[in-house]
């Protein structure tokens, strides 16, 4: 007889960690959608973490994490929601080289999945006509290097102009898709 390699037990270990997901994105997308949770839910959540999910936050090697932050290129939303549902939400946060550091983030707390969250304190983001980004405050380059036509064409604005294309979602928030857009 050939062996599999799989054992019984790891067909019950694998349903065990689908369910537990499965409950996670169920939790995940009711409070995206501003839901309440019911109590069932929560209840189920709460074994789930207890049993499955706990274990593979460690296996993972990031059980002790506090926050976790993604800032490149939009993050899918399969991915936000998969990590979302077991227990490790990913802040999405939006920066570029001409404004030195991150210009909006999610807070760890009120993660909007889709959005790269408001703009920090001091930061001014604005969508001009053409729906490019803009962003204004301490935290902008003074000029590009060696390239003054760039440096007074980013004066004149006296705001940083990525090229990038935005749109903002739910109030505040930056949409991750559209900031990402040309930068």
């Amino acid at each position: 007889m050939r062996s599999t390699g799989c054992s019984p037990r790891d067909g019950a270990r694998r349903r065990a960690v689908g369910g537990a997901k499965e409950v996670g994105l169920r939790d995940v997308r009711a409070q995206q959608g501003g839901e309440a949770l019911s109590c069932e839910l929560r209840a189920e959540w709460g074994k789930a973490g207890e049993l499955v999910l706990g274990g593979l936050r460690e296996r993972l090697g990031v059980d002790q994490a506090r926050s976790l932050h993604a800032g490149a290129a939009p993050t899918p939303v399969d991915v936000l929601e998969f990590f979302h549902a077991i227990g490790l939400p990913i802040c999405e946060l939006w920066g570029m080289s001409e404004l030195t550091c991150v210009g909006t983030g999610n807070p760890p707390d009120a993660v909007k999945i889709g959005t790269v969250g408001p703009p920090l304190p001091g930061v001014e983001v604005r969508i001009a006509g053409d729906g490019e980004l803009l962003c204004r405050g301490e935290m902008v380059m003074r000029g590009y290097r060696r390239d003054p036509e760039r440096t007074a064409e980013a004066r004149a604005s006296a705001s940083a102009r990525p090229g990038s294309r935005s749109a903002t979602s739910g109030g505040a928030a930056v949409s991750a898709a559209a900031a990402a857009r040309g930068s």
